[in-house]
C-alpha cells in the first residue's frame, strides 16, 4: 500500500513539474522571438551577424555587413528549437552568391576581397542532423541577449526590425 501511494505521489509530482517545465519553455519561446544583432556591432555603419526567431520556430541567420563580401553564403535558414542550455539548427536552405568574380575593392572603398557579377540565388539544402550549439538568455538592467555558441547577441527594438 506504501509502494503504491509513493508512485501515486510521485506521478503527481512529475506531472506537476513537467507543466511548471512546459510553462516556463514557452515563456522562453516567446522572449527569444525576434531579431538579435551580434553585440560588438550595435551602433555600427553596418549590421553585425543576425539572428531572427520567428514563433513558428523558424529562424533566419544573415552574416554581417562587413563579412560577407568575401563569403558566397549571405545566410542561411531553417527550424530551430532548444532546450534549458542548447539551440539546434536545422538549416533547410542557403542565400547565396553564384557566379561572378573575386576582385579587391581597394581605395576608396578598402572592402577589400569582393565578389563582384555573381547573382544571388535561394539553395535548398539536403537534409542532415540539427546542429546543436550552447545557448542562454541573460538580461541587465536595460537589455536583453541571448548567447548562441560563443556569440553576444542584443535584442533589436520590434519597431526596427526588418524581416
Amino acid at each position: 500500500m506504501f509502494l503504491i501511494r509513493s508512485l501515486s505521489l510521485v506521478g503527481l509530482l512529475l506531472a506537476f513539474s513537467s507543466t511548471i517545465v512546459a510553462q516556463s519553455k514557452s515563456k522562453l519561446d516567446s522572449a527569444i522571438v525576434g531579431t538579435w544583432v551580434e553585440y560588438e556591432t550595435v551602433g555600427s555603419d553596418a549590421d553585425g551577424d543576425t539572428y531572427t526567431l520567428r514563433q513558428n520556430g523558424s529562424f533566419t541567420f544573415t552574416y554581417s555587413g562587413y563579412h560577407w563580401a568575401g563569403r558566397r553564403i549571405i545566410s542561411f535558414s531553417g527550424k530551430y528549437r532548444f532546450t534549458q542550455d542548447s539551440i539546434f539548427f536545422q538549416i533547410t536552405e542557403t542565400r547565396e552568391l553564384v557566379g561572378g568574380y573575386i576582385d579587391n575593392d581597394g581605395p576608396p572603398n578598402g572592402l577589400g576581397w569582393v565578389v563582384e557579377g555573381a547573382k544571388e540565388q535561394v539553395v535548398k539544402q539536403p537534409y542532415h542532423e540539427p546542429i546543436g550549439l550552447d545557448f542562454s538568455v541573460q538580461r541587465d538592467e536595460y537589455h536583453e541577449y541571448i548567447f548562441v555558441d560563443k556569440g553576444k547577441y542584443m535584442q533589436v527594438p520590434r519597431d526596427e526590425e526588418k524581416n
